[in-house]
Order: C-alpha cells, then sequence, then structure tokens
C-alpha cells in the first residue's frame, strides 16, 4: 500500500494546474432500450444498434427490435448475452461478441437481418474476446492470450460469410487492449504493463517496445480501456485515468476526481473533449485534458445512469451512453435548457412570477409557496401556506410581495402587511400585485392581480393613486403586464394597451381591419417595432404607433397561438413561451423553431407572468417548475436532416398469409402476383425521436402531388395494377423543414392472364380469327362469283340456246313451214325456258336455303314431268334434315344433280317409279336417286356428258356421285359427301 501512495504522489506531481470542478448539466434524455447495457454504436445508416444481457437489440425509427440468430448447421446457438458491438463502417460489418457464443456478423442480405454465427478457426467459445479490429481487409481479434487475422469472404450463393483464418499469434502474457494506430501498428497492453507492437506486414512479430511506469498498480479486476494516437495513450485502470506518452516514456495521472475511481469507458471527441465514464459518474476532460468537470444529469434517477456507464459512443454533436439503466444521449456541448422541478423542498404546482430579491437571490412566487433561488442552484423555502403572484423590491430595497388578496414586506421568513410600513398603502388595503415597473422619479407603477385597475405609488411624496381616474377612459380592471420603454410605461389588459406617462394616460387600438387584438400578456420593442403577445392570437408585430406589420401564429410555425412572454436574444431573436413549449422567432426570416420538455423545458406549459432576465439567463416559470435558458448554447437555426430510411415491408397474400421483412438500403421491391396487400413503414431517424415528426409520400405515376400522412410512419396499398411504381416519401421535423424525398421503386408481377406473353398470344389469336374470317369472306365472295359465273353460263348456254331456237322455230312459223309443228316446239322450248328461269331465280332465293325448299322444288319440277310419263314419283326427307342450311352452291348443284337424274330415268330407264329419298350424313346430308327401270351394265355402258356433268357439279361442293345398276335391276345414282 505505501507504494502505491508513493506512486499516485509521484504520479501527481505532473497534475494540469487550474481545476474546474464547476458542473456541467448534459440534459440527459431516457431512451427505450433494453436495461443493462454494454455498448452502442451507430451503422452506416444511422441506426442505433445496443448490445445487452438478453441480446442485441437495433432502434428502427420507434421501435426497438431485438435481432436473431441465424441457423447453424455446426453450433448450438442459444440466445445469450451480447457483451460488445463492433463497427467496420468502411466495410459496413457490424459484429458482436456473444459471452459464451463466439463472434457474430450481422447479415442484411436476406429478407431479415439476423446475426450469423462466424466459424473461426482457434477461437474456442469460453474465449473471451478483449477486442475486434480492422486493419486493411483483415480482421483482427484479440482473446486474452492470442492475436488471430482472418478474412472475411462473403458467399453469393448462400447469402452467408465464410471464415478464412490467415495467422493466430499466441501472446505469453495476458492481453488487456488492442488499438490500431495511424501507421498501421497494432499496439498490445498487456497485464505485465507491457507495450507490444504487431506490424501487418509480417504477420507475428511482436516486439516489445515500452515499458509502462505502473510497477505497483494491481489492475487484474479492472480491463484496460483506452484511445491512442501514435504519441500518447488514455489508460483507463481501476486507480484512475493516466496518460501515457511514448516520446518521453512518461505515465501522469489525469484528474484528482477521477484517482482512485474504476474507469469503464473513454471517448475522444472530433474537437478534442474526452469524456470518461468512471465508478462515481462521467466526467468530461477539455481539449488539452487540463480541467475535468464533474457532469450532472437532472434528477437522481438519471444520476444512476451516469454512474453506470460502460460505453461511451460519440457522433457529430450529441454522446451517447451505454450503461446498466439502459441507452442515454445528450448534446455534446451542453443543453441551453436547465430545468428545476419536483425536489424534496421544491414541489410547485404553478410558478406564477419570477423575481429578485435585495440579495440578488431569485425568487419564485408559487401557487403553493415562494422560494429562493441562488446561483449553486440551492432552493430554500421562504412560505409554504400561500399562494404568491409578485416579489419585487421596493424603491427603498425592500422585498414586497402579494399573495391572492394582500401584500406584504418580507423580512427574512417574517411578513409584515404592507400598510404598516407604508402608510400611504393604509386606504388600499387588500389589493393583490401581478407586475411593477419603476419610474424616473423613483416611484413605481403597480398593475393588480384582482381587477382593481393599475396605481401610480409617488414613493417620495408618500402617495398612492389609481392613474385611470378622471381620465375620460374606461376603468382599467383585469391588467396582465407592464412594459417601461423611456419614460412611458405602457399597460397591457385584455382589451386594449396603455401607456402611462407624465401627460397622462393614452389607450392604443391594436387592429387588423375589422379584426380587433386583445388579450395582451407581454411587450417588447425590437428595431423601432413592437412585439406583442396576444392570448389565441399568436405574436403581432406593429410599427410604433401599433399599426399590425404581421402575425406569427400557428400557420407559419408556432406551436400555439397561446403565448405569454416574451424575451429578446440579440436584435432578431425572440423567445416566445406559450401553452405547447417555447418558441424560437427569428424576425429577419420569419422562421419558427419549437423547443419543448423533450429538449429539457421543465414542461411544455409555462404561466401567463412568469419570466425574467438576469446574467444573460433568461428564467420562464411554469408548471410544475421553471426552466432556465441559456441563450449562448442554443441553436437557432432550423436543422434541415436527411437521414429519411424505408424501414420494413409487410405483405399479406390471397390466403390471408402475412408476411415482413427488412428494407436494408433497398432500392425496389418485387411482389409477386398472389399479393392482395402492401404495408410499407418508413422512419427518419432522428434522436431523439420527436412525435413533431410529419410525412408525405406520393407515387409519381399517380399523383403530381404530396399526400400528408401526418404522424403516421407507413402506408398501406391495395395491390396495383401489373407495372413499376414509384413511391417517394419525405418527412418534416419540428421546424417544419422537410427532408429530400427517398424513393423506393415497386414492382407488381402479373398474373399469367396479366403477362406480355399472354397479350401477345391473345392477339395472335384474334389476328387469326380475324385473317381466317377474312379468307372466308373472301371464299364466300369467289363461291358467290363463282354461283354467278354458272348463272350466267347456264343463262348463255341453257336459256340463250332455247330463246335462239325460238328464234328459229318463230321464223319458221311464220314464213309458213312446218307452221304448227313449228309453234308446239316455240311453246315447248319457252315452257322448259320458264322452268330455268324459275330454278334460278330459286337458287338465288336467300329464304328458300333448306332441304325443305329443295324438296319443294324438286317435286314442283319431278310431278309434272314424270306425270306426263306415266311414272310415280316419290320425293321425301328425314324429319331431322327439312331444316338443315344449305348453301347457295349446294341448293343449286344438288338441284341440278336430282334434276338430271330425274331426266335420265325418265328418258332411258323405262320405269315406271322413281324414289328420292334425302337422309342425313353427319353434318351433311346425302340424296339417292331410285328407279325401277331396266338397268345397264355400268361397266359396259360408256359414261356420257350428264353423268360427268352430275360428277363435276358434285366436286364443287365437296360430294360424290355413285352409280349402282345392273340389268333388271334398276338404277340407283346415290348423291354422297366426299
Amino acid at each position: 500500500m505505501y507504494k502505491l501512495i508513493l506512486f499516485l504522489a509521484l504520479v501527481s506531481t505532473n497534475l494540469a494546474k487550474g481545476q474546474n470542478t464547476e458542473n456541467f448539466q448534459i440534459g440527459l434524455f431516457r431512451y427505450l432500450s433494453p436495461l443493462n447495457t454494454s455498448s452502442c454504436l451507430f451503422d452506416n445508416q444511422k441506426r442505433l444498434y445496443c448490445a445487452s444481457q438478453s441480446g442485441t437489440y437495433f432502434l428502427n425509427g420507434k421501435v426497438i427490435k431485438k435481432i436473431s440468430f441465424g441457423k447453424s448447421s455446426n453450433k448450438l446457438i442459444e440466445s445469450g448475452s451480447s457483451r460488445r458491438l463492433y463497427l467496420n463502417s468502411k466495410k459496413k460489418h457490424l459484429f458482436a461478441w456473444y459471452f459464451k457464443q463466439g463472434v457474430a456478423i450481422l447479415n442484411d442480405k436476406h429478407s431479415i437481418p439476423f446475426f450469423q454465427l462466424l466459424d473461426i478457426e482457434g477461437l474456442a467459445q469460453q474465449d473471451e474476446i478483449i477486442d475486434i479490429n480492422f486493419l486493411g481487409d483483415s480482421y483482427i481479434i484479440a482473446t486474452t492470450n492470442k492475436i488471430i487475422v482472418f478474412e472475411l469472404k462473403a458467399n453469393e450463393a448462400d447469402k452467408n460469410f465464410s471464415v478464412s483464418v490467415v495467422k493466430q499469434i499466441p501472446v505469453p502474457e495476458t492481453i488487456q487492449q488492442i488499438c490500431i494506430t495511424p501507421s498501421n501498428h497494432l499496439m498490445i497492453i498487456t497485464r505485465n504493463k507491457v507495450l507490444r507492437d504487431y506490424i501487418k506486414d509480417s504477420y507475428g512479430n511482436i516486439n516489445c517496445l515500452y515499458k509502462l511506469p505502473l510497477p505497483f498498480i494491481d489492475v487484474s479486476a479492472e480491463l484496460f480501456i483506452f484511445n491512442a494516437t501514435e504519441a500518447r495513450f488514455y489508460l483507463g485502470t481501476s486507480y484512475g485515468l493516466f496518460i501515457f506518452t511514448t516520446t518521453n516514456s512518461k505515465c501522469i495521472i489525469l484528474s484528482k476526481q477521477l484517482s482512485g475511481q474504476s474507469v469503464y469507458s473513454i471517448c475522444l471527441l472530433y474537437d478534442g473533449t474526452t469524456y470518461v465514464a468512471a465508478s462515481k459518474g462521467l466526467y468530461k476532460l477539455d481539449n488539452n485534458y487540463h480541467c475535468v468537470q464533474v457532469v450532472e444529469a437532472n434528477n437522481q434517477k438519471d444520476q444512476s445512469i451516469l454512474s453506470t456507464v460502460y460505453n461511451i459512443y460519440a457522433d457529430s454533436n450529441k454522446v451517447w451512453l451505454a450503461s446498466q439503466e439502459g441507452i442515454a444521449m445528450f448534446d455534446h456541448l451542453g443543453t441551453p435548457f436547465y430545468s428545476v422541478k419536483n425536489t424534496e423542498t421544491f414541489k410547485p404546482n404553478h410558478v406564477y412570477q419570477i423575481g429578485e430579491d435585495r440579495n440578488n437571490k431569485i425568487t419564485l412566487s408559487c401557487e403553493n409557496g415562494l422560494y429562493n433561488y441562488n446561483k449553486s442552484g440551492a432552493l430554500s423555502v421562504l412560505k409554504k401556506e400561500d399562494t404568491y403572484f409578485l416579489s419585487a423590491k421596493t424603491p427603498d430595497k425592500r422585498q414586497m410581495v402579494s399573495t391572492i388578496n394582500h401584500t406584504f414586506i418580507q423580512k427574512g421568513h417574517n411578513f409584515i402587511s404592507i400598510e404598516k410600513v407604508y402608510k400611504e398603502f393604509k386606504d388600499f388595503e387588500g389589493l393583490s400585485f401581478n407586475d411593477c415597473e419603476r419610474t424616473d422619479d423613483g416611484g413605481m407603477i403597480l398593475s393588480t392581480e384582482n381587477e382593481m385597475g393599475v396605481y401610480r405609488w409617488d414613493y417620495m411624496k408618500k402617495k398612492m393613486q389609481r392613474i385611470d381616474n378622471n381620465t375620460g377612459l374606461p376603468q382599467i380592471t383585469q391588467v396582465n403586464n407592464l412594459y417601461k420603454k423611456d419614460s412611458d410605461v405602457f399597460i397591457l389588459t385584455d382589451d386594449n394597451v396603455y401607456s402611462y406617462s407624465a401627460s397622462g394616460l393614452r389607450k392604443y387600438d391594436v387592429s387588423q381591419g375589422v379584426k380587433h387584438f386583445g388579450v395582451f400578456f407581454d411587450m417588447l420593442e425590437v428595431k423601432g417595432h413592437y412585439i406583442l403577445t396576444s392570448y389565441d392570437n399568436g405574436v403581432i408585430e406593429t410599427d410604433n404607433a401599433f399599426r399590425v406589420l404581421r402575425i406569427f401564429n400557428t400557420t407559419n410555425g408556432l406551436s400555439d397561438n397561446e403565448v405569454y412572454r416574451l424575451a429578446s436574444v440579440g436584435d432578431s431573436i425572440l423567445l416566445v413561451s406559450s401553452n405547447s413549449g417555447l418558441n424560437a422567432i427569428n424576425l429577419s426570416n420569419g422562421k419558427v423553431k419549437v423547443f419543448t420538455e423533450e429538449d429539457g423545458l421543465h414542461n411544455n406549459v409555462f404561466e401567463e407572468f412568469s419570466s425574467y432576465q438576469k446574467d444573460s439567463k433568461i428564467y420562464f416559470g411554469g408548471k410544475n417548475g421553471f426552466t432556465i435558458v441559456s441563450p449562448e448554447k442554443m441553436n437557432f437555426s432550423i436543422d434541415t436532416f436527411n437521414n429519411l430510411h424505408f424501414t420494413e415491408c409487410k405483405v399479406i397474400n390471397d390466403k390471408n398469409i402475412s408476411n415482413e421483412f427488412e428494407l436494408n438500403d433497398t432500392a425496389k421491391i418485387s411482389f409477386s402476383n398472389n399479393i392482395t396487400q402492401v404495408k410499407i413503414s418508413f422512419h427518419n431517424l432522428i434522436y431523439p425521436y420527436k412525435e413533431r415528426i410529419k410525412y408525405s409520400y406520393k407515387i409519381t405515376e399517380f399523383h403530381n402531388y404530396w399526400i400528408d400522412l401526418g404522424n403516421t410512419n407507413f402506408m398501406t396499398l391495395p395491390v396495383l395494377n401489373p407495372g413499376t411504381y414509384h413511391l417517394q416519401v419525405k418527412a418534416a421535423n419540428e421546424d417544419g423543414v422537410w427532408s429530400e424525398p427517398k424513393e423506393l421503386i415497386l414492382i407488381f408481377e402479373p398474373k399469367w392472364y396479366q403477362t406480355r406473353w399472354f397479350y401477345l398470344l391473345i392477339s395472335l389469336t384474334v389476328a387469326g380469327i380475324l385473317y381466317a374470317l377474312y379468307r372466308y369472306r373472301i371464299s364466300q365472295i369467289k363461291k358467290q362469283h363463282a354461283i354467278r359465273k354458272n348463272i350466267a353460263t347456264d343463262l348463255h348456254d341453257d336459256l340463250g340456246s332455247t330463246l335462239n331456237s325460238v328464234k328459229v322455230f318463230t321464223n319458221l312459223a311464220i314464213s309458213g313451214v312446218k307452221q304448227e309443228e313449228s309453234l308446239q316446239q316455240v311453246k315447248d322450248n319457252l315452257t322448259e325456258a320458264t322452268m330455268s328461269l324459275r330454278d334460278m331465280i330459286w337458287v338465288l332465293d336467300d329464304s328458300l336455303d333448306t332441304v325443305d325448299e329443295l324438296i319443294t322444288r324438286l317435286k314442283q319440277f319431278a310431278i309434272p314431268v314424270t306425270a306426263a310419263s306415266n311414272i310415280e314419283a316419290l320425293i321425301k326427307a328425314d324429319s331431322e334434315v327439312n331444316n338443315r342450311q344449305l348453301t347457295k352452291e349446294e341448293k343449286r348443284n344438288l338441284f341440278l344433280i336430282c334434276k338430271e337424274a330425274i331426266n335420265n330415268s325418265i328418258k332411258y330407264s323405262g320405269a315406271n317409279h322413281i324414289d328420292v329419298n334425302i337422309t342425313a350424313s353427319g353434318k351433311k346430308i346425302q340424296i339417292v336417286v331410285l328407279d325401277n327401270g331396266k338397268g345397264f351394265n355400268v361397266d359396259e355402258v360408256r359414261k356420257g356428258y350428264g353423268l360427268k356433268n352430275m360428277q363435276y357439279r358434285a366436286g364443287q361442293i365437296k360430294y360424290k356421285v355413285v352409280l349402282v345398276s345392273s340389268p333388271g335391276n334398276g338404277t340407283q345414282i346415290k348423291i354422297l359427301p366426299s
């Protein structure tokens, strides 16, 4: 022990001068997270990850989710404790060390990210991981007794990672910590206090470089946690924080406050500031590491976080703490708001007024008491039994306080009625004041809380008078505030603004057109203009004659139109209290920035009369406490942000089965044709999360405008028609600034009957049908032309020759040559011509295209002819074919074939009976013409012109003629479909 005391005395001689222990409040935010968190960091997409006893979690927008293990074929994976997280930002690889499981890498190549346990040769499950670091394309794992160098490969086939171990380097001493220096040296600290060097190119050469001058400190129970440059190392030990310089091999203790404490984590920020987490709290070192400030939280609950911080992570302007109580964060520059509320001695319901006493202490007039607040932050109780509205100094430096129905002079904890000290108040007993202003002659203007008007106290003449008597103006009752400018005191009421000076009382009407403004709570002059707060109307800017110039309200960014007190920061920024937080108005550009309880305010609800400025601080009182504002720490600029991400997608198919998957930097998604509903979530990752973030979206194929979603950070789509759509989303922060749109391409796959191939097939089919109809129509036209041609031929050949014969026989009859015979021949020829003409007309008649009409026509022809030859003719058809339709060509040719067959029977068969039978033959008909004549030998009889003509006509309509006959057995002529 004496050696330890001697050593600390030795290193203490190197302590930096000028230690400063002024408290630094961080404005701590509690975050939703698992308890007992040991590590936290952000990935490249600004997602927050944290390691805890129950696993690894990440914050995806509003929701914190646990990342599961993936399947492993060769290792039993259990839900274990995640001890530490490591990020290679260049490769975008996130590693986690799971206690008694090993090292896992975040695999985001699948639809749902998971931690894939790596199979690293030489790394046992029981090995304690000291650190994971990155050197070029190689990864370095340090356990307590060895260094493992490996390379990582991604398998495109199964989307998993594989490990290739390059080198295993045993270290004979227990490793405490490693780091990579800017010159690519691997620095190792072991428990025998030896700093070692490992150079990547040599893969295994370990050389002792420095002997640490810490020979008396036993650090076996603690880990070293340090950050290093080439020349110096911060060493966190169980006895405090040291800096070791490699240039002169000296070790210097940095702070008396940290001496004897266990240091858990050290974080160096970009500006040189260092944060140190130790066993007694969180500490801040300046960029010369000469002074230490104890970092304070707002309350005891948050202070418990600061004393159990195991890991510190910092981004550009915020510091994140992983502690036993969860994840917390604060602004690196400190909060501009110091809030005081609900301590053991100070539990205000409402802070009605803030002032200053004769000892320059801040006085708080509250609904449930009167309090003092000093520079060190201590609160003292003066009175608790009453409600107070005013505490102010009198012209002779006494303290005047007002309750709900009386005014007193305070002497310590004693309260004396004001009329016993100042006789001029004797006739005004029972007045309660809410504000006061000094006059140039040493007196005071006092406004009453209990609607008794405004009074002038002439302290030198010992007089009190109501200033609105005998003025010709209506009496003033309720007064909300007083404001002094030069020798004028302005009086703000519910109806008007008044000014009081030596010349008397004057009234101003604040209006714009027909609209009259009222309920004024505060007033300031800025650059020759007046600024007023008007309850339910917002903030009004007027010229010096109270003509309205512009209005700030909720339509242009104000958090609430119910506004109260004003405070100026410079000549362009106004702070305005309201019922919904604190507003900062930039008069130069008209922008409004809103601060709320999330930013460190004591509450979002402020009081009507409660504000005060002193020593560059602004005090605002309200419900359950008050807030002290340090304007120099405030960021009045309107923050822009562009950290919007699509987070996840949920789909439901036609079987009502749902499926969810993460959207990790996904540019496009394809949906199968059985999806019936799609839900897409998105979030702007801003920390701490603000409920006032708003979202809008549009689908560029449908909308040329943005659709407001309010605070909803998801949208549900019905299934769209097959095709590609571009979904764009943007977010607005609490200042109304919109981010750049983020786009996601949605591809809806078609069903089989919606594909291009199907449409092409349908098109080809329709085209084929149309072409077939066209060809059919052409063939029909050709057939009609053929019929017309045949009819023309018949007319020419048959009717023409008949008429020519008529002409010849007529001439013979006229000349007297065989006159009677010639006339008979003329008669016969005309009869034949008439019948031929009727046949042609029948063929051309569209209404007579059935088998039944064919039978009728055959009977009209055959019966008279056969009767004249004493032949019995029977023509019939089966009932099933009577109504069958015939084409004109069929009708004509079948009739002429039958006609030829009947004529041949009459002329050559010698028959006395002819039968014509029509029956069905498939979709067509067949006709048999049968006689009982003498018959003939078909093989011996030469086929004449008539039979050939029948065969020709049958072929035209795809029929055939079959001749069946033998001597003595009659003759059959069969007309059959071919």
